[in-house]
């Protein structure tokens, strides 16, 4: 757990005061916004931890809450930190390869940051949109192993649900009806079945109970 929250603050920390000094290098923000950016990215970097302590209290709907907003902003932010960095690193080649004597930014703050920004709201988008829609990969492995009276057997393989504060009872319905769809003889699951208190997915296994291979899961 240590190593967590050291990983935690020092890597996502990082990614915040980096995120905020691109901010302010690009809106040259005046110290009261700044007095309101700074609580509001304090909010988000300690949500996930909030809804973490608050769930084991017995709470259901703020840690949702907490964990959705929390987690959302942690994708958005993985893919803008990316992004400014790699157009950093584009600068920096640039100015060297150009040979000055002191490195200056080709693209400027404010481009930079609305390239990084832009690139983020893309992504963002389109990155919900994937998540939203269950899509089914057909792989065929032909093995010896497999006796020849056998013709087929079909394995449908699941992977990542996280079912927890964010992910209930509505997401695994629908992959319960893509599996059952598929009709496979064996059903696996090959990790991160489950995310958080135990509470959030008692009863589902119900869900998964009406689901019966003939080869069991």
């Amino acid at each position: 757990m240590s190593r967590f929250l050291i990983f935690y603050f020092v890597i996502y920390g990082g990614a915040h005061l980096y995120f905020f000094l691109k901010l302010k290098k690009a809106c040259t923000l005046s110290v009261k916004k700044q007095l309101f950016i700074i609580p509001v990215l304090t909010f988000l970097f300690f949500s996930p931890l909030i809804a973490r302590t608050l769930e084991s209290y017995g709470l259901d709907k703020l840690p949702e809450i907490l964990s959705g907003s929390g987690y959302l902003w942690m994708g958005l932010l993985f893919l803008f930190v990316t992004a400014a960095a790699s157009i950093d690193l584009l600068n920096l080649l640039f100015s060297v390869t150009l040979q000055k004597k002191t490195v200056r930014f080709l693209i400027q703050p404010k481009a930079l940051f609305l390239t990084s920004a832009a690139y983020t709201l893309l992504i963002g988008i389109y990155g919900y949109y994937e998540a939203k829609n269950i899509v089914t990969e057909q792989l065929t492995i032909k093995s010896s192993r497999i006796p020849a009276t056998v013709k087929r057997i079909r394995i449908v393989q699941i992977s990542d649900l996280h079912v927890g504060q964010i992910v209930r009872e509505g997401r695994i319905k629908a992959v319960t009806r893509v599996v059952k769809a598929a009709s496979p003889d064996l059903l696996v699951s090959t990790g991160d079945l489950v995310d958080g208190h135990q509470r959030h997915f008692s009863g589902l296994e119900r869900l998964f109970l009406d689901v019966k291979p003939r080869l069991g899961k």
